[in-house]
């Protein structure tokens, strides 16, 4: 979550008291999608990405979107 703290300009200020709970919810999305250490790097790496154009911080299940590596 440190990553979405900084990338994101409204991570914080929804978050923030509630911040445990929400790092449980993107935990458990990641493991039942199962997803690799790997898939979870390219999540963090799209999520940069899109933090540079989107004022937004995502979902638990958007997360796990970005994770999902798609044919070029």
């Amino acid at each position: 979550m440190p990553t979405m703290n900084l990338y994101s300009r409204d991570f914080s200020n929804r978050f923030g008291a509630e911040l445990g709970s929400v790092v449980a919810e993107f935990v458990s999305k990641i493991g039942e999608a199962g997803l690799s250490v790997g898939e979870v790097m390219i999540g963090i790496e799209a999520f940069k990405q899109r933090a540079a154009t989107a004022p937004w911080s995502v979902n638990p299940a958007e997360f796990v979107a970005m994770c999902t590596p798609t044919p070029e």
